[in-house]
């Protein structure tokens, strides 16, 4: 995807269906960092689409479904000899017979003459088909290795698609404050009792901020950047969780009810399933279990921004950790796959582990919730979060935070502190913070220390 968009640059809009490959998260949060508008046909009518859904048809029946790829670099090499015959010497018949486009010197591979047609409608159509391409390549996993596969298709599609993007590029502190005074996203405005937060998302952590800035600041600003600029990402990161549960509990409630549910309907319980650890494979899902149902429903579910905010600030230093320089890692989350930032000390008996490294903040947010809703070390949290969901009772994060004994070898020393950071930093009324209807606002780092 990166290597489309520093050719051609990234288009202002991509049109295409509802498939999953297409309302996955990744690609969701990959549109809205680059200011590109998602846009949906209607459920149900592939006609609105009707030239991308002739070439998907036959991408998929010539070449995916003709090939059985033994190694990502051959898939590359088929996907894109079968991409350059199909534009550069195939004729197609809604084109009069004439190839779709032009080689660099104006003429198609085939015959080697001037074909009729506007020279830049033929590069649109070009690139529309490299775009659809590229993304059914993300599906294989050639250009997003370090991307699980299981969160890819479960995801709520276009939470901020037809929402303005702005790109704010800044240098330092005071260019962010400012924007925050202008925002109303100010400690006064909270005192008063706003709860409004806007779409104020950062891309990366600099290593000015470690460096430089936060020794500069004093404390008390140094905490409240944090919690600015974190909190977004946890509200957003929730918005995508309860779409997920709102439609999970429709589908839930439409097959209590005994009516049949839709294909699609069908295929999102079961990657969500998957996603969520529930089942090994799509194929082990019994959509009328309900035992299977109950347990989705205590999964899928948000986590109260008291928590996310206190954990990150404990595993992160407040941002100033080298995996957060280097890898976006806010949580201090293990892996021992081969992507990951290795610990300067690493302990004999638990091998060669590794701090999970991210592409941008919100990926980390994203995982460590994923993390916590899936891994056994936090079933207790989820019957916690169940219990009081089932009471009617708001769901806090000093609640939850006392079950999270196993979060780290401190124990209930753990959950002491993070109780502490929760009462003397008073995170508790971020449980009742929302995010705003204004635009989504990138904030870019620029200049020394970005």
């Amino acid at each position: 995807m990166n290597q489309l968009r520093y050719r051609r640059g990234a288009p202002k809009r991509i049109y295409c269906d509802n498939g999953s490959e297409f309302t996955s998260r990744t690609l969701d949060l990959r549109t809205y960092h680059h200011q590109v508008m998602m846009e949906f046909s209607r459920p149900g009518k592939p006609t609105d689409n009707g030239h991308i859904e002739s070439f998907n048809g036959s991408f998929r029946d010539e070449c995916l479904n003709a090939h059985w790829f033994s190694s990502l670099a051959e898939a590359k090499d088929i996907i894109s000899a079968w991409l350059k015959d199909y534009n550069e010497s195939r004729p197609h018949r809604a084109l009069n017979n004439l190839v779709k486009c032009l080689n660099r010197y104006g003429t198609s591979t085939q015959t080697g003459k001037w074909h009729k047609g506007d020279r830049n409608m033929q590069s649109i159509s070009t690139r529309r088909r490299l775009t659809f391409a590229v993304i059914t390549l993300i599906t294989l996993g050639v250009f997003l290795p370090s991307c699980n596969a299981e969160n890819n298709n479960i995801g709520a599609s276009g939470i901020d698609s037809d929402r303005p993007v702005e790109r704010f590029k800044y240098d330092s502190p005071e260019q962010v404050e400012e924007l925050a005074q202008k925002l109303n996203y100010t400690p006064e405005a909270w005192q008063a009792g706003v709860r409004e937060v806007p779409r104020l998302y950062i891309t990366t952590v600099p290593s000015r901020w470690r460096d430089k800035t936060s020794d500069a600041m004093p404390v008390v600003d140094k905490k409240r950047a944090f919690f600015r600029l974190v909190g977004p990402l946890v509200l957003h990161a929730n918005e995508l969780i309860q779409a997920d549960r709102q439609q999970l509990e429709s589908i839930i409630k439409t097959l209590r009810s005994g009516e049949p549910i839709s294909p699609r309907e069908e295929t999102f319980i079961r990657e969500t399933a998957v996603a969520y650890k529930v089942a090994e494979g799509k194929g082990d899902v019994d959509i009328s279990d309900q035992a299977l149902q109950d347990e989705l429903i205590r999964r899928v579910d948000t986590l109260p921004p008291s928590l996310v905010l206190a954990q990150a600030a404990e595993e992160s230093g407040w941002g100033t950790s080298r995996f957060v320089i280097e890898g976006n890692a806010l949580f201090g989350m293990w892996t021992w796959g081969d992507e990951g930032i290795r610990p300067e000390q690493q302990r004999a008996e638990h091998g060669d582990h590794k701090i999970a490294s991210y592409e941008t903040p919100m990926h980390s947010v994203i995982a460590y919730m994923r993390n916590i809703n899936t891994h056994q070390s936090y079933e207790s949290l989820r019957a916690r979060r169940a219990e009081l969901r089932s009471a009617g009772t708001k769901v806090t994060g000093w609640e939850l935070a006392k079950t999270l004994t196993q979060y780290s070898e401190r124990g209930q020393d753990y959950v002491d502190a993070l109780h502490g950071l929760m009462k003397t930093n008073m995170l508790m009324p971020t449980d009742d913070a929302y995010l705003g209807d204004g635009p989504t606002i990138l904030l870019i780092p620029v200049g020394d220390g970005s």
